[in-house]
């Protein structure tokens, strides 16, 4: 499904490694354009759009599977979108931003997600 540079991230849940590869996707798409001076402001638009989408799917399925954690995950949440707001107005010059905000949602990714998948994957085993 990943190439190997996302194997890493593939958490287990097909949803959600979808709708990731798709937030990687679009992240090395504008770290592209940013690299070559182009305009990045549709993509980043697409990317503030479906990161919602996904910050939602994801919020739907916790409190569908009673995760625990619930509350901190949505805080991680609304604090990514929060500081990835200004992202709406980048230029080409504030690549160096972008790639800071691309950190905090790969390091989300890493913990806070994998944490969530892996109590969702033994708990479905359990039942």
């Amino acid at each position: 499904m990943a190439p190997d540079r996302f194997k890493h991230y593939v958490l287990g849940d097909e949803i959600i490694d979808l709708q990731h590869k798709i937030i990687f996707d679009l992240s090395i798409e504008i770290l592209e354009k940013i690299k070559l001076l182009e305009d990045v402001s549709d993509l980043v638009k697409d990317i503030l759009i479906f990161i919602k989408h996904h910050f939602e799917y994801e919020a739907d399925d916790m409190k569908n599977n009673n995760y625990t954690f619930i509350d901190h995950h949505l805080r991680q949440h609304a604090l990514i979108l929060d500081t990835s707001s200004y992202l709406q107005n980048l230029s080409v010059k504030d690549g160096s931003n972008f790639a800071e905000i691309l950190e905090v949602l790969v390091n989300h990714v890493d913990f806070d997600d994998r944490n969530y998948v892996e109590w969702k994957l033994k708990r479905i085993k359990i039942d």
